[in-house]
């Protein structure tokens, strides 16, 4: 089995052609929807003013901030083709945001996270059980653990899913010869599953916003809380009404 060179600047201008590609396709979710999306995340900053000696709001801040990076990473990402990567880095921003979730339930355990204790290790496990253990506690994580769920399996590990965008065996009709190679890009087939991966992850950004919304926003003074809030739930609104009509697609395509 042979496998074939590659080339950097090949795969620079691949991923440009890709960018540009789907910055066409995407073009409303990108050039209009987007932009709202990242105004709500950084709306608050120029508002907060904190003491740099305050370890636990500079720790939640520091944590949403890290969210908003995530948000531009995955997203170039996704719009360079690269769905896995895109994936994990969700996953991460996801891990991020539960993490400041329990630090604003419970301040007393910021010496727990500073000390890597190992329930904010897997604060994914963490959160979820306590959801089991007390249905009302973490009411905004739901959504975002099965999201979580979806990242792992596909973007975050070496393990066989992980993969399953990734090689390609191109075989030949000599027995036991082929090419194998390794997938730069994971494309969709259709434009509509393009946007399936990119919907689906802004919606889950939003659902992160909501989780740092009343913490941020206590610390932003001057900042019109009620309309900042009230965009927040309009994007969660507007992208998971997406999430489902491009679910009924699929769906109608496969009674088909």
């Amino acid at each position: 089995m042979d496998v074939p060179r590659t080339s950097f600047l090949e795969f620079i201008g691949a991923e440009q052609t890709n960018l540009l590609v789907t910055l066409t396709k995407c073009h409303h979710d990108i050039a209009d929807i987007f932009p709202h999306l990242d105004g709500v995340y950084q709306a608050p900053f120029e508002f907060i003013d904190i003491n740099t000696q305050d370890e636990h709001k500079k720790t939640v801040l520091s944590l949403c901030l890290f969210t908003h990076y995530q948000l531009y990473f995955s997203t170039v990402c996704n719009l360079r083709c690269h769905l896995s990567d895109s994936l994990g880095s969700t996953r991460k921003a996801i891990d991020a945001t539960l993490t400041a979730y329990r630090l604003i339930a419970e301040p007393d355990t910021l010496s727990q996270y500073h000390d890597s204790h190992s329930d904010y290790q897997h604060i994914t496990s963490y959160v979820a059980k306590q959801m089991q253990l007390t249905p009302t506690s973490y009411p905004l994580a739901a959504e975002l653990i099965k999201f979580h769920e979806l990242c792992s399996e596909f973007g975050s590990h070496t393990d066989i899913s992980s993969f399953v965008h990734r090689v390609s065996v191109e075989h030949s009709q000599e027995a036991g010869k082929g090419l194998v190679k390794v997938n730069m890009f994971q494309k969709p087939e259709t434009d509509i599953e393009l946007r399936a991966y990119l919907v689906r992850s802004l919606l889950a950004y939003s659902q992160m916003a909501k989780v740092f919304s009343a913490f941020i926003g206590e610390l932003a003074i001057g900042l019109d809380l009620g309309a900042w809030n009230k965009k927040i739930d309009e994007l969660i609104h507007a992208f998971a009404s997406e999430v489902r009509n491009i679910d009924r697609y699929f769906r109608n395509a496969n009674i088909k």
